[in-house]
């Protein structure tokens, strides 16, 4: 199951990917056409800046699970880097329960605001909602990430030590 999951969010990652690089094209657009705008006829489009931050808000939270998957996030490691190679796995298991808590507490907040989301921004009415789910979108695929990882530490730690090579005898 758990090797399911991991292909699952494989996948889910390449969407992701995907999503974000045409957020990011847009973004580039929009922000490029509001300049020019702004530069050559002293105006610009009424109430772009709602849509730039939408997008801008799916672009970091797409990418983050993007690059969690990857193992491509901001990591200090100099407390762990010192420990021998099973209590690095215990360190990584630890992390993972509190990454997975981190995420939990954050859906529930979530839930605990959800009838406040209903609010709009003010020129195309975009709901707060659409702004908010892009964080339980990014922080659902970390979580689900986390226990495949979680999984994946135990399995280690389950598995005996190898014993050390021998030196060779002349």
């Amino acid at each position: 199951m758990i090797h399911r999951l991991d292909k699952l969010l494989g996948a889910l990652c390449r969407v992701y990917l995907l999503a974000s690089q045409i957020l990011l094209t847009g973004l580039v657009l929009l922000v490029g056409i509001q300049v020019v705008l702004r530069y050559a006829t002293s105006r610009s489009i009424l109430g772009l800046e709602e849509w730039t931050s939408l997008m801008f808000v799916w672009l970091v939270f797409l990418m983050s699970a993007v690059l969690h998957r990857r193992k491509r996030h901001i990591t200090i490691t100099a407390a762990v880097d010192i420990f021998p190679q099973r209590m690095r796995t215990y360190a990584d298991g630890l992390i993972g329960v509190a990454t997975i808590a981190f995420c939990v507490a954050v859906f529930v907040q979530l839930h605990n605001i959800w009838p406040y989301l209903l609010h709009a921004t003010m020129i195309y009415e975009i709901p707060e909602a659409a702004f908010k789910l892009s964080l339980a979108v990014g922080l659902g695929s970390i979580m689900l990430q986390e226990i495949v990882n979680v999984a994946s530490a135990a399995r280690r730690l389950r598995q005996p030590d190898e014993p050390a090579p021998s030196a060779p005898t002349h």
